[in-house]
């Protein structure tokens, strides 16, 4: 009888996902002829290794930590390569490693290069979610590329990925960036029917924005509003409002 030896498999639950090695030596027509991705964690900070004199040498190597570590300002470049070395090996990187590559590549004004890990993390099988869309979209809107951050806001709303607050509060900040006051007051005014609640930043986007657009009379109402929702002013506020009395003498 023809001995068949069984597989190892190497299962490590960290933070929800699984970091899964697998080597069989059944015969080549009972395995599957695709190999199946790898995926790692970004809180994975240590190297795995397991000897076995019958299964040889299996070693992992854990690319997303160093894609992770490697992702801060001025090593971005380092870390996308690491990243296309994870897909090219069929490693895939968590949405956590993609999203903080990205965002310092905003960070830095690459909003080129955040941009073109949207493709990128779709080909290697990871969606962005609603955190990917807020940093580009921070992003775009920061450098003032306004029409853009709208068409990703609609195409995350048409991905029937639900907006949350911070999407909200960067797309008001974003209007007033571009100047529109007007869009920017009536997305504000249609919170509520969404659901949303706004908070402590997004009154201070609000009445910034009203501020800096020479409108203190609405500031100082939507201050009051805040105060009688239940919402406590932070120190920026009474600030902002300041500042722009001052800036109207």
């Amino acid at each position: 009888m023809t001995n068949v030896k069984s597989s190892l498999c190497i299962c490590l639950p960290i933070g929800g996902a699984i970091i899964r090695s697998k080597r069989d030596h059944r015969s080549q027509e009972l395995l599957p002829r695709k190999r199946e991705p790898v995926y790692f964690d970004h809180r994975f900070r240590r190297r795995f290794s397991s000897e076995n004199p019958e299964d040889g040498n299996i070693e992992l190597e854990m690319f997303a930590a160093q894609a992770y570590e490697a992702a801060r300002p001025k090593r971005a470049d380092e870390a996308q390569m690491l990243v296309k070395e994870m897909c090219d090996m069929e490693v895939v990187p968590d949405i956590v490693t993609y999203n903080t590559l990205m965002d310092d590549f905003c960070k830095m004004g690459r909003i080129q290069d955040a941009q073109n890990l949207f493709p990128q993390m779709q080909a290697c099988g990871q969606l962005p979610n609603v955190q990917t869309y807020n940093i580009l979209m921070d992003g775009l809107c920061k450098n003032q590329e306004l029409p853009m951050a709208l068409k990703l806001f609609q195409e995350m709303v048409d991905n029937k990925l639900d907006p949350n607050m911070v999407s909200y509060n960067i797309l008001i900040e974003g209007l007033f960036i571009g100047g529109k006051v007007e869009y920017a007051r009536d997305i504000f005014s249609g919170l509520s029917s969404k659901g949303l609640l706004p908070n402590v930043r997004t009154y201070n986007i609000m009445i910034s924005g009203f501020c800096s657009s020479g409108l203190t009379t609405e500031a100082e109402m939507l201050l009051q509003e805040m105060k009688d929702k239940g919402c406590s002013p932070d120190g920026c506020i009474y600030n902002t409002i300041i500042r722009g009395f001052l800036q109207q003498q």
